[in-house]
């Protein structure tokens, strides 16, 4: 009988022991607190990073002088709180290949922030209604994923189109996402831009700096909140999938090899059908890279550069605002690339054709 009660008196002493520990800042579910309330409990606060090469921290000259690393670094000051990221990121990337991207990865953590950074590469490549599309469905994509954490946006110090940056704060103020708007934060610092940049690009450490600072400054002022529901579209037609096409129509000059399609002479072709009204590619990019042209049913459409200093998978952009139906997508090489002795590398290798109809929202009257 002794033994019988010293046991249930233990049972029930452990039980208390678990409710208190279960009601302590620290551990409560994560998922039952807003950003701010993870900030001042000093917990760890996980992050996810889509974006280009700002996103990814070029410039600075480590990684530990990234916006993100002096990010994670002021945190810990200010709060205590460790700060976890996971980057899902490119130089070059539009949000094209950062919705692809993000579409296709496995996130590792139970993000409690997303940044997203896009602009500055977008502008190249497509008009500000394309871009807003996209941006849209990126955003969508970020909140259908992670619905409890919440979205950050950069509108990029490089940024020189107004409209893009309108689109940022647009689609930010729509979803609840909340803009950081790193050209104001350049201007209002009464620093020149040499002395915070590494080019005519990417900031330096002293630039990410500043961003870092202005990312900090927004966390103290962060609304507690939950993270808001996903709201309805604004530009597009729910959220568009995306098409993976490796059936080709036709080839010359090249060679099927690990999932590639391969070439590395002048004049070779292959050619893909599609259905959408926007298209992208894999390829993988490597230093022996050179010039590929792209034809769009059978009219020149635009030149692109399979180089890159690493052997690199990417999801490349190559048109928007195509009109809806089927289109033929041709490949033709105009020059034989590089050769770099002990780099077995084809100039030019093609994992597939990426497209989606991305339609526009149909207005009430």
């Amino acid at each position: 009988m002794k033994q019988h009660t010293i046991f249930v008196l233990s049972f029930l002493i452990a039980i208390i022991v678990i409710l208190i520990l279960s009601l302590r800042p620290d551990t409560v579910k994560m998922v039952d607190q807003t950003l701010s309330e993870k900030l001042n409990n000093g917990n760890t606060i996980y992050y996810v990073v889509v974006g280009d090469s700002i996103g990814r921290g070029a410039g600075a000259e480590t990684m530990r002088d990234s916006w993100h690393g002096q990010l994670e670094k002021l945190v810990k000051q200010r709060y205590g709180a460790r700060m976890e990221g996971q980057h899902i990121v490119q130089s070059g990337a539009t949000a094209f290949e950062g919705l692809y991207k993000l579409r296709n990865t496995e996130l590792l953590i139970p993000a409690d922030i997303i940044f997203l950074v896009f602009g500055e590469n977008d502008r190249k490549y497509m008009e500000t209604e394309e871009f807003a599309k996209h941006y849209e469905l990126l955003i969508r994509e970020a909140k259908v994923r992670a619905p409890n954490a919440e979205i950050i946006t950069f509108i990029e110090s490089p940024l020189n189109v107004q409209s893009f940056a309108d689109q940022i704060q647009i689609l930010s103020d729509h979803y609840g996402a909340i803009p950081i708007d790193m050209r104001a934060a350049y201007a209002q610092s009464g620093i020149s831009v040499k002395k915070l940049n590494k080019d005519q690009v990417h900031p330096n450490r002293r630039g990410y700096e500043l961003y870092a600072n202005t990312i900090l400054a927004m966390l103290e002022d962060y609304p507690n909140r939950k993270a808001p529901a996903l709201e309805d579209s604004l530009y597009t037609q729910g959220d568009t999938p995306f098409h993976l096409t490796k059936t080709i129509d036709s080839q010359k000059g090249f060679m099927y090899a690990d999932s590639y399609w391969t070439a590395g002479e002048k004049g070779s072709s292959i050619r893909y059908k599609i259905e959408g009204n926007t298209v992208g590619a894999i390829i993988k990019r490597n230093p022996n890279g050179g010039m590929v042209d792209v034809f769009i049913d059978h009219q020149y459409y635009r030149t692109i550069n399979t180089n890159w200093p690493l052997v690199k998978e990417r999801y490349i952009i190559l048109a928007t605002g195509l009109e809806e139906g089927q289109h033929k997508i041709e490949f033709m090489m105009n020059d034989d690339g590089l050769r770099f002795k002990g780099l077995d590398e084809k100039p030019f290798q093609l994992g597939g054709i990426i497209s989606a109809n991305i339609l526009e929202k149909e207005i009430m009257e």
